[in-house]
């Protein structure tokens, strides 16, 4: 009796077993066709053009999260590594900052521009002024993404601060000693020096200001409708007065320009959206972090109190 039910139950389990085999392979070569279809259309539809795009946001600095050349060499190398690739489009949205700063960044992607023999467009979201405009005219062409888009502000500036006023409330005594008196310069906790006032102005601003307006003039050349003086006053335009002057070459959304140039199945290579961080650590770990420390806070004080926590 045992016997035959020992063996009725070895029959069923083998036509299990065989029923789960059936199907399983049934369900690896269903994989395996896909894989393989998807990986031959892949390559039978595989685009013939690639456009890559490279984000260029806030104030350029070289500090952490500013568009230095040094915060997005990766980035941008990665843009003209693709295969296949046709253009780079620089999606500017920046007011300005150092002008050192956007050269460095403007020779950079110069620089591979012509090693890959690739054409760059500069494309305005809300706004490319100072030193970003320098960026922007690394493009062939600079294009507003629309109408409302700002570019311009062609100058040099200097801001900063005087707290002479506060240190005296606050009995603030300044002690200074330097080699030279010019070693004190531009100094917030002391009276405005005009004669260091003056030099700044001459030796610096001036300077700076005229290799900025040579610089447009050489990037843009005929392309500028204008030689005025206005031009070059540090004014901001919207796009429309920006492209009848030439600081610009259309208005159009970029999306509609790349398929336009390159073709409706054109591939568009997005960067890589990193995750927003505080001191190099993600957000989401340092709120992990924050809630685990609360909950064993708060399991500390319940177990003081009634003596349990589940």
């Amino acid at each position: 009796m045992f016997k035959g039910f020992g063996l009725g139950v070895i029959m069923e389990l083998r036509k299990k077993y065989i029923i789960y085999s059936v199907v399983a392979a049934l369900i690896l070569s269903l994989v395996f066709r896909c894989a393989i279809v998807d990986g031959f259309r892949c390559l039978v539809d595989k685009p013939k053009n690639v456009v890559s795009v490279i984000r260029l946001e806030g104030e350029i600095l070289d500090s952490p999260g500013c568009p230095s050349w040094n915060n997005i060499r990766a980035d941008v190398e990665k843009a003209f590594a693709h295969k296949g690739l046709k253009a780079v489009c620089l999606l500017i949205n920046s007011g300005g900052g150092s002008g050192v700063q956007a050269r460095i960044v403007f020779n950079g992607i110069r620089r591979l521009a012509k090693k890959k023999k690739v054409s760059v467009y500069s494309f305005v979201e809300d706004c490319a002024c100072s030193a970003a405009y320098k960026i922007a005219c690394v493009g062939d062409k600079i294009i507003a993404c629309t109408d409302g888009s700002v570019v311009g502000g062609i100058g040099v500036i200097y801001r900063g601060f005087g707290y002479v006023d506060i240190a005296k409330k606050l009995g603030i005594e300044r002690r200074i000693i330097a080699s030279h008196k010019s070693k004190n310069f531009l100094d917030p906790y002391s009276p405005v020096n005009e004669h260091d006032e003056k030099w700044y102005k001459n030796e610096i601003m001036d300077v700076a200001y005229k290799n900025f307006v040579s610089f447009v003039k050489r990037e843009r050349g005929k392309r500028l409708k204008s030689d005025s003086a206005e031009l070059f006053s540090g004014r901001i335009w919207c796009a429309e007065h920006a492209l009848s002057l030439g600081l610009i070459d259309d208005v159009k959304d970029m999306q509609d320009f790349v398929n336009e140039h390159y073709g409706k199945d054109v591939a568009i290579k997005w960067p890589f959206v990193k995750k927003k961080s505080f001191m190099g650590m993600p957000l989401d770990a340092i709120t992990h972090l924050i809630c685990s420390s609360f909950r064993l806070e708060l399991k500390k004080l319940l177990e003081q109190e009634v003596g349990c926590y589940n």
